[in-house]
């Protein structure tokens, strides 16, 4: 009887369609990631044109994520109008000036020499897969020009699949475990889907490698104009390693996990970055 009485009442309450919106210039944000009453397992993203449909329930609320903007929760009891409207987050950068030198400079950290043994289909829209690039004197007051990553073909697992999005991340390090963004900007990339490898050039964010390390990851939004109800991901190229890479999985960047060793020894993702030797100092 319960049973029926929640069908009847999402009947009626039908889903309501909202447009999510820059608070200033009214600019659609998209790919913004909507927590329907704060909970990752409800979760989706705001379309190409910041747009999503929920549930229209009073007594509900959502939890709306997106990168360059303050976090906001709203309660649909409280919505007079469908455009939802978010606060640019003001970001405080060090006054430095950064001078390139030569490419031949160029240099390369990661995973991105290893053979890959290994391919991993995880199968789920919004899921995260992110590995530690640990820590290095050297590569200090480098600046890092490229995120790269190794994929597998997967068109070949539905002539139907459509070519698809994904998100770059990368994290800070705390205790060996990702923490805050280090990319703050909504950068979207759009892979064909005989694609096999990912490169994303990040240069013109100035963003100089962590004395701690960092943690590079990879983001499936989803398939452009699907045509199937299935969502699989481009498999991630993985390669055994004789060392813990503290290599971790979340879905829609909530309550990362760290991913064990199997019996063959710790898989890594093969993701890298490319950086550079720069000059940096305090400008006047």
């Amino acid at each position: 009887m319960l049973f029926v009485y929640l069908f009847l009442l999402n009947f009626i309450q039908g889903n309501k369609k909202f447009k999510l919106v820059d608070e200033k210039n009214k600019t659609s944000i998209q790919f913004a990631t909507i927590f329907f009453n704060g909970q990752f397992k409800k979760s989706m993203y705001t379309d190409s044109l910041g747009n999503f449909s929920i549930i229209n329930d009073p007594n509900s609320y959502i939890k709306i994520i997106a990168l360059g903007y303050e976090e906001k929760i709203v309660y649909l009891s409280e919505l007079n109008d469908s455009l939802i409207s978010m606060k640019e987050k003001i970001t405080t950068l060090p006054d430095v000036i950064v001078k390139n030198i030569e490419n031949k400079n160029i240099t390369f950290h990661g995973f991105l020499d290893l053979k890959s043994n290994k391919i991993i289909y995880p199968g789920a829209t919004g899921q995260i897969i992110t590995v530690l690039l640990p820590p290095s004197e050297e590569l200090e007051y480098r600046k890092i020009y490229k995120l790269k990553y190794k994929i597998s073909n997967y068109s070949r697992m539905s002539d139907k699949m459509t070519d698809g999005i994904v998100r770059p991340k990368l994290y800070s390090v705390n205790n060996n475990s990702p923490c805050k963004d280090i990319l703050n900007n909504n950068i979207i990339y759009r892979i064909n889907k005989k694609q096999s490898e990912i490169i994303i050039d990040i240069s013109k964010y100035n963003i100089l490698f962590p004395k701690e390390g960092l943690f590079i990851g990879l983001e499936w939004i989803g398939e452009i104009e699907k045509k199937v109800n299935i969502n699989i991901n481009p498999g991630y190229l993985m390669s055994y390693v004789n060392y813990n890479p503290h290599q971790y999985i979340s879905f829609y960047g909530e309550n990362f996990l760290e991913i064990k060793s199997e019996k063959n020894g710790f898989l890594a993702p093969i993701f890298g970055v490319e950086i550079k030797w720069i000059w940096i100092w305090n400008s006047p």
